[in-house]
């Protein structure tokens, strides 16, 4: 392995829980990357369809809550063939959007940060002059509280 693997702890890495995943994957002959990946070997893959791959089968990646966690069917798949040309420079490309916790560092941040320039009164003349009042930013820190909150219990 290379130095970065030989330094890691992979035991205790942690594996963020996701309610879903897409992935997007273009380029010349992607459906045969899509069978490759999910193990099918046959060439069947359609252009959106839900499929296992080994990487996205642990239970433990998707929500407790979720009733669909025993039949992993939560990754979706999109392809497109393009076999006339390339995109962005690249004859194949993949994008992965996941709904996932690793959102709440993020938002908190946000969240403390907007909560500290609240209270400070920063800028708040300029949303006052617009109509914006201070019961508007409390109601605003208390979703965005709820939503970190609920990223949290995923």
């Amino acid at each position: 392995g290379s130095a970065v693997d030989e330094n890691m702890d992979w035991a205790h890495i942690h594996t963020p829980r996701s309610v879903c995943n897409s992935i997007t994957l273009r380029g010349t002959r992607v459906g045969e990357a899509v069978d490759l990946l999910s193990g099918r070997y046959s060439n069947t893959a359609t252009d959106s369809e839900s499929v296992k791959f080994p990487g996205f089968v642990n239970p433990d990646c998707y929500a407790k809550w979720d009733s669909r966690r025993a039949g992993l069917d939560l990754l979706q798949v999109r392809y497109e063939e393009k076999a006339d040309g390339v995109l962005g420079g690249y004859e194949k490309t993949a994008s992965l959007l996941s709904n996932s916790e690793n959102v709440v560092a993020s938002l908190s941040k946000v969240c403390s940060k907007a909560q500290d320039m609240f209270h400070a009164r920063a800028y708040i003349h300029q949303y006052e002059k617009y109509g914006v009042e201070k019961d508007d930013f409390k109601d605003s820190f208390v979703k965005i509280e709820q939503t970190i909150h609920d990223y949290n219990s995923i």
